[in-house]
């Protein structure tokens, strides 16, 4: 049994096709195992601020979250109102301007 030209050129593509599955073969447990050290170091980074989390003294926690908190200020209402009538202060002093409305077809 000879080999022709045409057999020789197929079984060199198909020699690169095993050896990728080969190689994809022999990568996947290596791949799998890095894939699992990566999930067990995010787990335990996130047990571990769970963890200083509860540590943390609650007085500590009220005043982190106070801090950002969008609750009630003091002479907020004022300095809305003044906003208010600053604007209106800065209507136009001519008596005509501002009252009449053009309709155009």
């Amino acid at each position: 049994m000879s080999i022709q030209p045409l057999d020789f050129q197929v079984n060199i593509a198909q020699q690169t096709e095993v050896g990728r599955s080969q190689q994809a073969a022999q990568q996947a447990p290596i791949d799998s195992k890095h894939h699992a050290d990566e999930k067990a170091t995010q787990e335990a980074k996130t047990q571990q601020t769970k963890v200083q989390a509860a540590n943390q003294p609650e007085s500590e926690k009220v005043e982190a979250e106070g801090r950002g908190s969008t609750g009630y200020t003091p002479g907020k209402r004022k300095k809305e109102e003044n906003k208010e009538e600053e604007e209106v202060k800065d209507l136009p002093k001519d008596p005509t301007k501002g009252k009449f409305i053009d309709v155009v077809k």
